[in-house]
Formats: C-alpha cells, structure tokens, sequence
C-alpha cells in the first residue's frame, strides 16, 4: 500500500498526486529514524502529523 494522500489531493492532477506522494515520503524518512528519540515537540508534532490519515 503506497503513501495515503491528504483528502484535497484527491482533485489533483495524478502528476501532482506523484509529487505530495515523494515530498511525504521524503519527509517521513528525515522526521523519523529508527531508534533515534524525539528531542523536541517540534519533531513529535511533524511526526504524528505525517502518521494520521487525512
């Protein structure tokens, strides 16, 4: 199952929907490493963010 698009991108373009879908996937793999702790709420918050569905 690939990377679940927020709800506005759904009337997007699929060249569009590619793209939110890399930036998400990008930015899931800098937010989060495995085994490294959140040092700031800041990174707690982005986190999250990029783990609810839309």
């Amino acid at each position: 199952m690939g990377t679940q698009l927020p709800l506005f991108a759904a009337e997007l373009p699929a060249s569009a929907q590619h793209t939110i879908r890399k930036a998400i996937t990008l930015l899931e793999r800098q937010s989060r490493e495995p085994g490294v702790p959140f040092t700031s709420r800041h990174d707690v918050r982005d986190w999250l963010l990029l783990q609810a569905p839309s």
